[in-house]
């Protein structure tokens, strides 16, 4: 399994819009997408000045799938978090791969 990890920091003021707007448009598009699935949000806890962060993670069945995602989707996912926040949020993704202990 390969996890998608998105980490967004939002500005203190765009918090409640932002935490609304994840979870009832952004979220259900990435799963429709069928590529991804089990989306889960936290709030990463740390002190941060500049904003509140937020990590947005979803699973996908293998490389494969992520890399589909990644080259179909993901652009205009990127684009659409910019284009409703602007630089009150500011993201960055990396991959996962469960490891065993």
């Amino acid at each position: 399994m390969i996890v998608f990890n998105t980490t967004y920091l939002v500005a203190k003021g765009a918090e409640s819009a932002f935490l609304q707007w994840v979870k009832e448009v952004y979220a259900p598009l990435i799963t429709q997408t069928g590529l991804l699935t089990n989306g889960r949000l936290f709030k990463v806890l740390v002190s941060e000045e500049e904003g509140i962060t937020y990590s947005l993670q979803f699973d996908a069945a293998g490389v494969p799938e992520m890399a589909d995602f990644k080259k179909r989707c993901w652009p205009d996912l990127e684009k659409m978090v910019s284009a409703r926040f602007g630089e009150a949020v500011l993201q960055f993704s990396t991959y996962l791969k469960s490891c065993e202990l």
